[in-house]
């Protein structure tokens, strides 16, 4: 009978804190789970010694989007074997059941926008990014330079090749270019993680501990006009240890512990030099030598237009939206053309 109250405690204490950490009340999530109030409220007080069976608790471990480690002391302390043994027994569970739990929640680049094209001349800046990433000590990093110079690419890059990286529980990519305001920071963070907070009593509570037991990489995109939630960004980072966080702004957050990655433009050949045909080492020849194949795919640029093609990328200061702009020009002008009229807008 002792074992028995050991048991039932056991078990009311690990949901108990299910539901505070996921700010949902007994209520909400009979709603959510089809499972009756009255067996829910039995599981918290103890009236019930534990759940029978295995799957009421993954309903209700997959309609909090609990992560796999959550769920496992859930299925213990009922007496369950852990999602791991689940998988591998003799009577395989629906795989709907075991769906949210088939790799880390969440580990996906479903989130991550595909580039259309290549990212060009930036081998330097993508590494320099990775090491600050992979320092234990570094946990905020922005990326900040003027607009067009290629800050989002940038970051979406990363986020590509952090996916498969260090965070287990993948990356989330939010871009918040629309938000009108700092008010719509949780809403969309927690959308880009597919957090639910339509119906939580605190929404900002809610994504806190979401965060809490996460590790990844969370990339925030265009934060410039948003300074006035940086707030929020300390709560983040004061709940969620293991949780790292990117952005790119037109100015840096002001925060403790923020480390900067100032990106200017593209390399270009200063001065009058002679051009090799596929760029050099330069990122900005190289750009707009790519731009150029997609309007000519068959025609090319001759040997005679890298002078122009340098003057360009010079003029633009190896601005890379600058470049991709200039390229388009190349259906109805010379590259000597467009230097020139670039040139002129510049006197």
């Amino acid at each position: 009978m002792q074992q028995a109250g050991k048991g039932r405690k056991l078990f009311a204490e690990e949901f108990e804190r299910v539901l505070v950490d996921s700010d949902t009340s007994v209520g909400r999530l009979a709603r959510l789970s089809g499972i009756p109030r009255r067996t829910l409220e039995n599981w918290l007080y103890g009236n019930t010694l534990r759940p029978r069976h295995v799957e009421t608790i993954l309903q209700v471990a997959r309609v909090l989007y609990l992560p796999e480690n959550d769920t496992d002391r859930l299925l213990l302390a009922a007496g369950h074997p852990s999602l791991s043994d689940l998988r591998q027994g003799e009577k395989p569970l629906p795989a709907e059941l075991l769906r949210n739990w088939q790799l880390a929640p969440y580990f996906s680049r479903d989130n991550i926008p595909a580039a259309a094209t290549p990212l060009i001349g930036r081998e330097k800046e993508l590494d320099a990014i990775s090491k600050m990433l992979d320092d234990p000590d570094i946990r905020l990093v922005t990326i900040t330079g003027l607009g067009g110079i290629g800050k989002t690419r940038l970051a979406q890059e990363i986020a590509w090749q952090q996916t498969a990286g260090q965070f287990q529980d993948g990356v989330t990519y939010v871009s918040l270019a629309a938000l009108e305001s700092a008010d719509h920071l949780v809403p969309a963070i927690a959308q880009g993680l597919r957090v639910p907070t339509q119906d939580a009593h605190d929404p900002r509570r809610r994504l806190l501990a979401y965060l809490s037991r996460k590790r990844m990489l969370l990339v925030l995109d265009n934060f410039e006009h948003l300074l006035e939630g940086v707030d929020l960004i300390n709560e983040i980072r004061g709940a969620a240890r293991d949780v790292k966080l990117l952005f790119t702004s037109r100015e840096p957050l002001n925060v403790a512990g923020e480390a900067l990655f100032p990106v200017g433009g593209l390399t270009y050949p200063e001065g009058e030099q002679k051009l090799p045909a596929d760029g050099g080492g330069f990122g900005a020849l190289k750009l707009l030598l790519y731009q150029a194949r997609l309007i000519h795919p068959q025609q090319g640029l001759a040997a005679e237009d890298m002078a122009a093609i340098g003057r360009i990328c010079q003029l633009v200061q190896g601005m890379p939206l600058a470049i991709i702009l200039a390229a388009g020009w190349l259906e109805i002008l010379s590259p000597r053309e467009i230097a020139g009229e670039i040139g002129r807008g510049l006197d």
